[in-house]
């Protein structure tokens, strides 16, 4: 049987970092002359792009040194910052999912390791604010080298595509802390380049949005939108994240039909099945399966709660570990839609609500580790695609599937358990080795 692609996932978060005293003196500035003199530079920058050809070379930028040391760690830390990392992707999809009834993408993984850049450089109650809401427990030492180990950990294999980039974009003229380099150095093989964000604005952005076209494969296009990056940014943190994998079980083409969806609104999709061997628990809350893929270090894992059940609380109840000491092989007729997500959004109230409000104030963030000017966190931008489908797919015929409530029995080995994802469900993709929940999604609607 033919192989199929059935995850591209691709995150881009990003933070943009302005500098407090270039804030304010732009408000109180009426030097209309100099206004002018910008806005002439920028478009002369917009020009030249224009009329050059259209892949940007980010490679003849000027660089910050790198040296990619590789830190081990202790397999004790790195489990801890896992579980820190769990902690706080449930709780940030709480955010997302309390504030929204639509459709939801993320990842944690991306958004935690762009904001452990942040936090290595934040001081006294940012600092306190920070650690809280992305729940580390680690001393500072261990967590940038736990870090360390997760990315080196996390690369491509034989069996899968699993690519991470982290890269900081600082204006000309703007001095970053030695340590805070170092330590993004060492520990997040961040690249840094040089670029004009006054006087090259547009410029700017767009060689930002080259680097994630890169980095993600072509997938994510346009990430900064105009007037996201301004004069006065002074420092954009990039991290982007790309998976693509097969199934290690392939679903069969001819098995796909057109079916019912019922989510917010009905709705006839393609709803790919099969029926085999899977790692499997279920409970009075929900039912919970997962597909490995090729390789079985990754695998994605379907929730699916149960209809008499309050979602939320069905949801709420699931413990990832719980998942993985009990979850038994059993044999199930899986059904799951196609789909194809993109999900872009600003974090900064989400995580304003989990406890870091000072890095989004101007007259209280500090993050005097990463510059002595006093800067604050402008925007922390997050957008991320996936694509879970049988590649080329046509239906042929369209079936109506009966919508059935889910009460708990204890089943017997040899009993067919059915599993029909008909109706709103929770999906992440899962990292064994790093026990790192690397995406996470809802899907309410399609």
């Amino acid at each position: 049987m033919k192989k199929q692609n059935t995850y591209i996932g691709i995150l881009i978060c990003i933070l943009m970092i302005s500098c407090v005293n270039d804030l304010y003196n732009r408000k109180l500035s009426t030097d209309s002359k100099k206004k002018n003199i910008d806005s002439n530079q920028q478009q002369d920058s917009h020009n030249r792009i224009k009329n050059s050809s259209k892949n940007i070379d980010i490679k003849k930028e000027t660089q910050i040194s790198i040296t990619g040391n590789i830190i081990d760690v202790s397999n004790e830390d790195t489990d801890e910052l896992a579980k820190n990392n769990t902690n706080f992707a449930w709780n940030l999809y709480r955010q997302l999912a309390d504030s929204s009834s639509k459709n939801i993408f993320f990842s944690p993984y991306s958004v935690s390791t762009a904001l452990a850049m942040t936090y290595s450089g934040a001081r006294e109650q940012t600092r306190e604010e920070m650690k809280t809401a992305l729940n580390f427990t680690l001393p500072d030492a261990k967590l940038h080298r736990a870090f360390s180990n997760l990315i080196d950990k996390s690369q491509s294999s034989d069996n899968y595509k699993f690519n991470v980039a982290n890269s900081i974009w600082v204006h000309s003229d703007f001095s970053l802390e030695k340590a805070f380099i170092d330590t993004l150095d060492k520990n997040y093989r961040s690249s840094a380049r040089k670029v004009d964000f006054v006087r090259a604005t547009e410029y700017s952005r767009l060689k930002i949005n080259s680097w994630v076209e890169e980095k993600t494969n072509k997938k994510i296009k346009n990430l900064l939108e105009k007037n996201v990056i301004t004069p006065d940014t002074r420092l954009v943190l990039t991290n982007a994240i790309y998976f693509k994998g097969q199934w290690a079980m392939p679903f069969d083409n001819g098995e796909t039909r057109k079916r019912k969806f019922f989510g917010q609104k009905e709705s006839n999709v393609d709803m790919m099945s099969m029926t085999n061997y899977f790692l499997y628990h279920e409970d009075r809350n929900l039912q919970a399966i997962e597909l490995p893929y090729e390789g079985n270090s990754i695998v994605a894992i379907i929730l699916l709660p149960n209809p008499t059940q309050s979602f939320t609380q069905s949801i709420d109840s699931f413990d990832i570990n719980a998942f993985l000491a009990n979850a038994k092989s059993k044999n199930i007729h899986f059904t799951i839609p196609k789909f194809k997500l993109v999900d872009q959004r600003s974090l900064n109230k989400p995580l304003e609500k989990m406890g870091m409000k000072q890095a989004f104030s101007s007259s209280k963030a500090n993050f005097s580790g990463i510059a002595k000017k006093p800067l604050v966190i402008s925007e922390i931008i997050h957008k991320a695609f996936i694509e879970f489908d049988e590649k080329g797919t046509e239906a042929a015929a369209a079936t109506a599937v009966a919508y059935s409530t889910l009460s708990y029995v204890d089943r017997s080995e040899d009993y067919l358990i059915r599993f029909n994802a008909n109706r709103p469900f929770v999906f992440l993709i899962f990292d064994k080795q790093t026990k790192s929940t690397l995406f996470l999604g809802r899907i309410m609607e399609l």
